[in-house]
C-alpha cells in the first residue's frame, strides 16, 4: 500500500471527510484530494498527518515485507546486468 492509499484508508478509519482532514492540515481540500491521488505528500506534513489521523508516524512507513520485494528485485536486477556485463569481457 502506497502512501496515499494510507491516507486514504486512515481518513475513512477516522470516518473524517475530504474536508474535515482539508481543515484540519490547514490546507485547500483539493490539495488533500490530490494526495490522495497520487501527487507527491510533502515530508513535513507526515507529522501533521499522524496527529489528524491519531496514529503514530510509523504507520506511514514501508511495511518490511514490502521493502524485502524491492530489495530482491534490486538484487535480481543487479545479477542480470553483472551477466550482461561479463558476456562482453
Amino acid at each position: 500500500m502506497n502512501l496515499s492509499q494510507k491516507i486514504r484508508k486512515y481518513r475513512i478509519d477516522k470516518r473524517m471527510t475530504l474536508k474535515e482532514t482539508a481543515k484540519r492540515l490547514e490546507i485547500p481540500v483539493s490539495t488533500y484530494r490530490d494526495w490522495e491521488y497520487g501527487r507527491k505528500i510533502p515530508a513535513e506534513v507526515i507529522s501533521k498527518l499522524s496527529e489528524v489521523f491519531e496514529i503514530p508516524l510509523s504507520a506511514f512507513m514501508e511495511s518490511p515485507s514490502s521493502q524485502k520485494k524491492d530489495l530482491a528485485s534490486a538484487i535480481a536486477l543487479l545479477e542480470e546486468a553483472l551477466k550482461i556485463v561479463k558476456s562482453f569481457v
